[in-house]
C-alpha cells in the first residue's frame, strides 16, 4: 500500500506514465530478490568443504523447461494450482521437491502474497541444503515471470511430458540402425510402425 502511494506521488509529481514506472520497479525488486536469494543461498555453503573446480555442464531442453516453469510457478499461485489439480510431475526429483516443498511452504504460510520481496528468501530456511542451489538457479532466471504466456506454459509443459517419449524414440533409432545393418527387414518393419506410433502419440498430448 505504501509502495502504491509513493508511486501515484510520483506520477503526480512528474507526469511519467504510470505503466512505465511500475515496469522500472517490478525489474528493481526481481533484482533484489535474486540477489538477496544468492546471498542466503551462499551462507549455507560449508566453509570448510574442499573446492572443487569443475565446468558447468549446459542444461538440457527438458531442464531448462522445469527450471522456467518453476520460476513462474514461485510468482503465480493459479500455475501452481493447475499443476497440482492435473496431477503433474516433473521428470527430475530434485525439481519435484522443489515443487512439492514450495506448495507446502506458501499452505502453510497461508500466504497468497507473491509480491513479497523476502518470500522465496524465507522459503530457503525450510528447504534441506541440498536444494538451495537450485532454487538459487531458478530464481536467477533473468526474465520476469509475468511476462510468461500461456503459450509459453504449455510449450514447457509439453516438453517435460513428452521426455519418456524421446527416450523411447532415441532407443527405436538406435534399434532401427542395428536392423538395418543386419538387413533385418521384418524388424525394421517393425520398428518403424512403433516409431510412427510414438510420434503420433507425442503430437497428442
Amino acid at each position: 500500500v505504501e509502495r502504491d502511494v509513493y508511486l501515484h506521488q510520483i506520477v503526480d509529481e512528474t507526469n511519467v506514465d504510470e505503466q512505465s514506472l511500475m515496469a522500472q520497479l517490478q525489474t528493481i525488486l526481481q533484482t533484489q530478490v535474486q540477489q538477496h536469494v544468492y546471498q542466503r543461498a551462499q551462507q549455507r555453503k560449508v566453509i570448510s568443504a574442499p573446492v572443487q573446480q569443475h565446468t558447468a555442464q549446459p542444461l538440457s531442453r527438458v531442464e531448462q523447461a522445469e527450471q522456467s516453469l518453476l520460476h513462474i510457478v514461485f510468482y503465480e499461485w493459479n500455475i501452481m494450482q493447475q499443476l497440482r489439480n492435473r496431477n503433474f510431475k516433473f521428470v527430475d526429483e530434485v525439481y519435484q521437491r522443489i515443487f512439492d516443498a514450495w506448495y507446502d511452504f506458501i499452505q502453510q504460510n497461508d500466504s497468497d502474497n507473491f509480491d513479497d520481496n523476502h518470500l522465496i528468501a524465507d522459503f530457503l530456511d525450510e528447504v534441506p541444503d541440498d536444494l538451495h542451489d537450485k532454487i538459487a538457479a531458478i530464481e536467477s532466471i533473468p526474465w520476469p515471470a509475468a511476462n510468461a504466456t500461456a503459450q509459453m506454459i504449455n510449450d514447457y509443459i509439453t516438453t517435460i511430458n513428452n521426455h519418456d517419449v524421446h527416450l523411447q524414440l532415441q532407443q527405436i533409432k538406435q534399434q532401427l540402425n542395428d536392423a538395418q545393418r543386419l538387413n533385418n527387414s521384418d524388424k525394421v518393419l517393425q520398428l518403424t510402425s512403433e516409431y510412427i506410433h510414438l510420434m503420433k502419440l507425442m503430437k497428442q498430448k
